[in-house]
């Protein structure tokens, strides 16, 4: 997998790692699940409206086991409630927010936690024991807020350790070492790709782009529309060629390319942006559809 370059800063409290960066919204936290239940939480989470995610692997097999939940009453209270679903929990990834920045609230942690419990089940490297989450009560602006916030924070998990975008074994991973150290940008057929996005940050409203993929050179063309106020989670480079782009009125007026899917969602939303996701096939189906699921 590959990410535009992002300066990302990294705590280490014990065995537990927390992940932030500048101007970002987005915290995450990597958790030894025994730490939790021992009550020995080195680290503060100061915001007590968080989503989570338990990872472990049942004792008798080498299925991982995944398990996605949520609080407003801070870490301590509901993780280490789930012992009856794997008998061998190991790590607890935590997703929250800076408090002086935060749109966390009880609609958003329950659109957030199903977004990621779909992810999960999509996945066959998962068991996913999230049999069911709370009714989804986000207003549709919070729910764009979400979907920005998610694209950074799979990413994060993604450094983290926690891998939720390849759908595949650990054990096709390490029978084939020589195929699957080939990036699966190689995978992405050359073809014309849409990105359709509306961002409170325009206003609500809508920007479409296409981008062209040739030869693992990913590149937006002319007449996309481009968000023109900066987010976070953009790279240095990326905020260079958007301040150098030909940009009218919010029209790319000359392509310009990039050397991942992130890295082009990223130029035209003005934000983190999950590539993978966000840019659709003629079907509707996003680029995840190319990632390595098996051997050849």
């Amino acid at each position: 997998m590959e990410f535009a370059e992002k300066n990302y800063k990294i705590k280490f409290s014990g065995r537990s790692v927390e992940l932030s960066r500048g101007n970002s919204t987005t915290l995450a936290y990597r958790i030894p699940y025994q730490t939790i239940i021992d009550d020995e939480l080195p680290l503060t989470i100061d915001n007590n409206f968080i989503v989570y995610i338990l990872v472990g692997k049942e004792k008798d097999n080498d299925k991982e086991v995944a398990y996605v939940g949520k609080s407003k009453n801070g870490i301590k209270h509901r993780p280490k409630s789930h012992d009856d679903k794997c008998s061998n929990w190991q790590y607890c990834y935590v997703l929250t927010q800076f408090m002086e920045r935060t749109f966390f609230n009880d609609g958003t942690i329950q659109h957030i936690e199903n977004e990621l419990s779909k992810v999960i089940g999509s996945l066959n490297r998962f068991h996913n024991t999230t049999l069911q989450t709370s009714s989804d009560t986000a207003n549709p602006s919070d729910k764009e807020y979400c979907k920005e916030y998610l694209d950074e924070a799979l990413e994060m998990l993604f450094i983290l350790g926690l891998d939720l975008y390849t759908n595949t074994t650990k054990d096709d991973v390490d029978e084939d070492c020589e195929e699957s150290s080939v990036t699966d940008i190689k995978n992405i057929p050359n073809g014309i790709y849409t990105l359709k996005r509306k961002l409170k940050r325009n206003n609500n409203n809508y920007i479409s782009a296409k981008m062209q993929v040739s030869d693992g050179l990913f590149t937006v063309l002319e007449t996309s529309e481009i968000c023109t106020i900066d987010g976070p989670g953009m790279s240095d480079e990326t905020v260079m060629k958007r301040k150098s782009a030909k940009i009218e009125n919010g029209i790319l007026k000359e392509p310009v390319s990039f050397k991942s899917p992130s890295a082009a969602g990223c130029f035209v939303i003005g934000g983190a942006c999950n590539g993978w996701r966000n840019w659709k096939c003629e079907d509707g189906k996003d680029l995840t559809k190319f990632l390595k699921t098996s051997k050849k």
